[in-house]
């Protein structure tokens, strides 16, 4: 039964969401009618694979109208009244997640003039609130909305002190989400730029423009609640901003740590991408610090374990990327008994379409850390480039398995290969593609001067590469090898 959006909703739902969806179903208030409950059903008889490739049309046809002909258009009909259905459940179930719901009973019962009613859901709101995690955006948002029926409310009592008073909160709510937005926007710059090449960032002409100091002064003197939400945006801009200086980044780190015990999952995680992302960046830019890098993003990733944050609760998956990042980061910092258990206890949360090629990166990986250079070119084989930055990387560790496997012929052809490539790309950024030309230069030199023996081609390569300033992945490899011819 392919190319129906039901079944591909249907398969990722879990356990407790298709007993929702069931019970959905069979009320008559959502508009099921019998025969989209007996279309239900049949299609229920697949779960939980819902394999497309199983599920025929022909028989299900034949169990919902015995003896009539099949009718294709029938089928497709009781398919789109079900689907509709699904959306309809899901936006009510996402919905019923959020108090958002709880505006309308109040405007409800404004318009009523059932006030007492209003005042005990407003209580009610406020208490929820009052537990919520200042870090999650949703809050922020939830809270600007609910804002208009508590305004409307203190004018009809006529109490202008109260509307002004309300009136703030509704805009606070919405600077603190916005301004919260554009710093993390900002520390977006690095990627938009060094990696995407896009130039343009709305954020950065925003904040030539505005005093965030005083801004967070003024918090901080009034003791505001969402102090801690742009100190933490704000210590991470200023990280990226100065990527060779920690405090910033250390500030944000302990923080977000102290806060994670209690905050709401998925703020956490975003927050975790930001400092994760910043120990990339430092990494690349300070290569003699790459173990203290990896020990922050090991740190982040452990807590997020800890907090029961890695895997996705809703989708019940796992990022492929930060999956990689985390794997890599053992490997980097020889804790392989680390990478092995992370790999084996989280590779069942990647997606299914990529979950063989990801598990194929990290044997990669993994061999190439423990310099085990014909296994890992073994498995080098049977992994998929999915995008440019996969080529960029694997290219270079090719380089370096080959001379470490003293295949120097076949070094010149992969040279070759590498130029043309920078050559026929600009998708990817000036600046990586400048960190793998110089790298694939010295590599040059490296193979020159081992091919002739040459001792002054070797000094010279010696002398230039301690003189780079530029910091490129393999700098240290470079040297090293240099130093041993």
């Amino acid at each position: 039964m392919k190319n129906f959006s039901i079944i591909k909703v249907l398969k990722t739902l879990n356990p407790s969401e298709i007993k929702d969806f069931d019970r959905f179903v069979r009320s008559p208030y959502f508009g099921s009618s019998a025969y989209l409950l007996k279309f239900w059903q049949e299609l229920k008889k697949y779960y939980p694979d819902f394999d497309e490739s199983k599920i025929s049309r022909e028989r299900i046809f034949k169990r919902l109208y015995p003896g009539k002909s099949y009718n294709d258009a029938t089928i497709r009909k009781l398919s789109s009244g079900l689907f509709k259905m699904c959306e309809e459940y899901i936006s009510i179930s996402e919905i019923k997640k959020t108090k958002l719901p709880d505006r309308y009973l109040l405007m409800f019962y404004r318009s009523r003039h059932l006030h007492n009613l209003y005042d005990t859901k407003w209580n009610d709101v406020e208490t929820y609130y009052k537990k919520q995690d200042e870090f999650d955006f949703l809050v922020l948002t939830e809270k600007h909305f609910l804002q208009v029926p508590q305004i409307q409310i203190a004018s009809d009592k006529k109490k202008n002190k109260e509307v002004f008073a309300e009136r703030m909160k509704y805009y606070e709510y919405i600077i603190i989400y916005i301004l919260s937005i554009l710093m993390q926007e900002q520390t977006r710059k690095y990627v938009n730029i060094e990696v995407y090449n896009f130039e343009k960032n709305i954020a950065e002409e925003f904040f030539k423009n505005i005093n965030l100091e005083n801004f967070l002064a003024e918090l901080e003197k009034e003791s505001s609640p969402f102090k801690d939400v742009i100190r933490f945006n704000y210590n991470m801009m200023k990280a990226f901003q100065q990527p060779k200086n920690p405090e910033y980044f250390l500030k944000a780190k302990k923080l977000m740590i102290k806060k994670g015990k209690n905050a709401a999952p998925k703020a956490f995680y975003m927050y975790s991408t930001l400092m994760i992302n910043w120990c990339l960046r430092g990494r690349s830019l300070n290569s003699s610090d790459t173990p203290l890098y990896n020990r922050h993003i090991a740190d982040i990733i452990e807590f997020l374990i800890k907090i029961n944050v890695i895997v996705e609760p809703s989708t019940n998956a796992i990022d492929p990327t930060l999956f990689s990042i985390a794997f890599q980061t053992y490997n980097y910092l020889g804790e392989f008994r680390k990478a092995e258990k992370f790999l084996n206890t989280f590779s069942k949360y990647l997606n299914e379409r990529i979950r063989e090629n990801t598990i194929k990166a990290c044997e990669f990986d993994l061999a190439f850390s423990r310099e085990e250079y014909q296994k890992a070119l073994e498995i080098l084989s049977q992994i998929k480039e999915v995008d440019y930055y996969d080529r960029i990387n694997y290219r270079q560790y090719k380089l370096i398995i080959f001379y470490e496997l003293d295949m120097i012929q076949d070094t010149h052809y992969l040279i070759h290969s590498v130029r043309q490539f920078l050559k026929e790309n600009d998708i990817i950024s000036k600046e990586l593609r400048n960190k793998l030309r110089v790298f694939v230069n010295y590599y040059s030199k490296l193979i020159d001067a081992k091919e002739k023996k040459d001792e002054k081609k070797k000094d010279e390569l010696l002398f230039e590469l301690k003189k780079e300033k530029m910091e490129f992945p393999f700098k240290l490899w470079l040297v090293s090898k240099a130093e041993k011819l």
